[in-house]
């Protein structure tokens, strides 16, 4: 039933609520004319109350394109209530949605048409980029080529990107609201389950391979909050490193194969010099010739069987397979009994010292092995300073290791310093190779640091190496310490 006005005080009222009303306020005659305008419809439309009574509503060319127009005489034709959001341009230059509602008052037999708007602009432009940034987020998801997916409480998917509707062969729509279990095999579901319902009552995040069928994944799961806090799902990033994984196993094979086939050369030429020079003694007694009165045959075939048999026990240290006959040793006095052959290898123009950090050094080890290890260390120290230096013997016991691939226990440290020409990172990165030598034609085998490196693992430790071109290196030998 339309709205009817009364008396003059009552038109008196409604013109102060008119003023005071902070929704915009437009009355229209029968005939199209503005008979009133509040101050709030002024402002949304940019316009003064003054410039909006001149209007006719009939002759609004922005109300013809937004269709207000055909709200408005349907208003006043039935009486009935017509609302609606219009985005239209005001004949006083501003741009706006309006939420609008029109309806008709009857006064001396004659109607009247009300319009109440409200600028509702800027809740579109925020609905707007909420919309751009849900769209933008949709687009990210769906581009990644990981597997995306959000369950709920009860592993029910409510969100899949296009990569995991691909790895599941379906569309999006056929996936949520099933489980895993419509999707996966039993023991892989249940599985599944089990762990995400471990990550959503702990509130906690996984990251682990996981094997799915022939596949391998690498999985990051968390659980998903709401607004106040709860867990309300969980939120998962799957990659297939299938792939990945049989390129690095294939890369490894490579890489041992060639090691292997370095090896093999290294040792076919280290021997066939050998076997060379006992070919050749072995001609010269074999055709009575006369011998060289400084270089007997036989003691120089002696030599080189020595130096076979030295290169064997460098392949074994290198190889992990030498026989050890582990004892309790303090690393310090092991060193000081050898320290005047040390000093005797290095010569005149290289200061040895003995230093320690500390009173106890013991480990579990083979004496002679160790001994070994570290008479190789020195050896190529004092060839590092060719012109003469300093090497620094230093023990010291502390826990951990500043390589984290190696536990955090208590280690025994022996570091062999020199002041020698160092290396360059290209040299640093080849020095535990078989063979690999910076040394002359004829001059080593290159076997001493590799052997080295593998009695030190044999005894469960490993060396860390520091060094700076023209400065010098640092050598260092860790060995799990005994306990006191």
């Amino acid at each position: 039933m339309p709205a009817t006005f009364h008396s003059p005080s009552q038109i008196a009222f409604s013109d102060q609520i008119l003023e005071a009303a902070p929704c915009g306020i437009l009355v229209y005659h029968a005939n199209g004319r503005c008979l009133k305008a509040n101050p709030a419809a002024a402002g949304m439309v940019g316009a003064s109350v003054a410039q909006l009574l001149q209007q006719n509503f009939r002759a609004i060319d922005s109300w013809r394109k937004a269709g207000l127009d055909l709200l408005a005489e349907k208003t006043l034709a039935t009486g009935e209530l017509q609302q609606g959001e219009f985005n239209c341009a005001t004949t006083f230059g501003l741009e706006l949605w309006a939420n609008c509602k029109f309806t008709r008052l009857c006064h001396d037999a004659q109607y009247f048409l009300v319009l109440f708007f409200e600028d509702c602009s800027a809740q579109r432009r925020a609905e707007a980029e909420l919309q751009a940034r849900r769209e933008m987020l949709r687009h990210v998801i769906n581009n990644l080529p990981a597997f995306v997916f959000v369950t709920d409480r009860e592993h029910r998917y409510t969100l899949v990107n296009t990569a995991y509707c691909r790895y599941l062969g379906r569309e999006a729509e056929r996936i949520l609201g099933p489980t895993h279990h419509d999707f996966y095999p039993r023991e892989t579901a249940d599985r599944f389950c089990q762990t995400n319902g471990e990550i959503m009552t702990k509130g906690i995040t996984i990251i682990q391979n996981e094997a799915v069928g022939s596949r391998i994944m690498l999985s990051v799961k968390s659980p998903l909050h709401n607004s106040d806090g709860e867990v309300v799902g969980l939120c998962g990033v799957v990659s297939d490193i299938t792939e990945e994984r049989y390129q690095e196993e294939a890369k490894r094979q490579d890489q041992r194969l060639e090691a292997v086939a370095h090896l093999a050369g290294g040792l076919a030429h280290e021997f066939n010099n050998l076997l060379s020079g006992i070919q050749l003694n072995l001609e010269l007694i074999r055709q009575d010739l006369p011998l060289p009165v400084d270089d007997d045959p036989v003691v120089e075939s002696e030599n080189l069987c020595l130096r076979a048999a030295n290169l064997v026990r460098e392949l074994l240290a290198y190889s992990h397979r030498s026989l050890i006959r582990p004892e309790i040793l303090d690393l310090e006095e092991l060193t000081a009994t050898h320290l005047d052959a040390i000093r005797i290898m290095a010569g005149g123009k290289i200061t040895v010292n003995l230093a320690s950090q500390g009173d106890r050094f013991m480990v579990r080890a083979d004496p002679a092995l160790i001994a070994q290890a570290i008479m190789g260390l020195c050896r190529n120290a004092c060839e590092a300073m060719p012109a003469g230096g300093r090497l620094t013997i230093y023990l010291s016991n502390h826990l951990g290791s500043s390589d984290l691939n190696h536990p955090a226990t208590e280690v025994v440290r022996l570091s062999v310093t020199d002041t020698g020409k160092g290396m360059d990172e290209s040299t640093r990165m080849r020095l535990f190779e078989p063979f690999f030598t910076t040394k002359g034609v004829g001059q080593g085998t290159g076997m001493s640091l590799a052997s080295t490196r593998g009695i030190v693992q044999q005894h469960g430790g490993w060396m860390e190496v520091e060094t700076h071109p023209q400065i010098g290196s640092t050598f260092s030998i860790l060995l799990p310490a005994l306990a006191p």
